[in-house]
């Protein structure tokens, strides 16, 4: 039959000076990053490769809504109002801050306690 979806193009990714190569050797291939070039590649295609992801409507009609509340998709898709929001509010980044650098701190007091044998 036929599907109605909502979708949102997305863009191919750049790799990081950290980011490793992929690995064609291994089965299933181990891609990194999501790379146009290895996904038209693997798709045997000479166009370009375009990329969707795809979203809840924010205007379902009350007919089509019964159906989509009892059913769990995964991977769960964000509304269409929320793509390009960031996932990672400054609070919550606060708070991985603190947890790192108190950790970084315990692990240096750890280190130096080891170093000198427990004489500081």
């Amino acid at each position: 039959g036929l599907v109605n979806i909502t979708a949102v193009q997305s863009q191919v990714e750049k790799p990081r000076f950290m980011t490793p190569e992929h690995d064609y050797s291994k089965r299933p291939l181990q891609l990194f990053w999501l790379d146009g070039l290895a996904l038209q590649a693997i798709a045997e295609s000479d166009e370009e490769t375009v990329l969707m992801t795809q979203v809840l409507d924010d205007e379902t009609k009350d007919g089509d809504k019964l159906e989509e509340e009892n059913t769990i998709t995964y991977p769960l898709q964000p509304p269409v109002s929320s793509v390009g929001n960031f996932k990672t509010t400054p609070a919550i980044h606060v708070g991985y801050a603190a947890t790192w650098f108190g950790l970084s701190a315990a692990g240096m007091y750890m280190t130096r306690k080891l170093i000198t044998k427990g004489r500081f």
